[in-house]
């Protein structure tokens, strides 16, 4: 059976329950762990989907968010 993981479309439409998505990036690492990074408009955008999604179960995962500050992304 294929794992189905998250593609930017559905981070999207997910991550845009806390303000205004301007970028997703996801990063394949392997088949056991993935990453995606997610920018949003406000660094209080930022905060409520911590807030929202931390630990939130998608896929049969959970879901583990920090911050990043970077000026280059």
């Amino acid at each position: 059976m294929k794992k189905e993981f998250c593609t930017e479309f559905k981070l999207t439409n997910l991550f845009s329950e806390c303000g205004k998505v301007t970028k997703v990036q996801v990063l394949v690492q392997s088949k056991e762990k993935n990453m995606a990074l997610i920018k949003f408009s406000t660094v209080e955008e930022s905060v409520r989907a911590v807030a929202t999604f931390h630990n939130h179960d998608i896929l049969g995962r959970k879901l583990q968010i920090s911050f990043t500050k970077s000026k280059f992304w």
